[in-house]
């Protein structure tokens, strides 16, 4: 079975990549919109911790995401949603 190093490696690059976006929301306890950015990280953290020990549950949901080739509209609709979370957490920054 192969290792699927790629995936380990882009979880490592996850967990380094929270360790600053925590940084970022420490001790601005007077702001409530830092929360919607610390539940995404939290949430990315757990996933990269379980994706770190069992790699290939990212090629099962892939292959599970893509199984049908003629209908786009599950990863459609999960990049519309990833894409419209990215916008508010933008929206989010400037009201600070």
């Amino acid at each position: 079975m192969r290792d699927f190093l790629a995936v380990r490696g882009a979880a490592v690059l996850i967990l380094v990549a929270a360790l600053e976006g925590l940084k970022s929301a420490f001790a601005q306890y007077e702001s409530p919109q830092r929360l919607l950015l610390v539940a995404f990280i939290y949430l990315m953290i757990v996933l990269a911790l379980f994706l770190g020990t069992v790699p290939f549950y990212w090629r099962n949901f892939h292959e599970w995401l893509y199984r049908d080739r003629g209908s786009l509209l599950l990863p459609r609709v999960l990049g519309s949603v990833l894409t419209g979370y990215g916008l508010l957490l933008c929206i989010v920054t400037f009201t600070y």
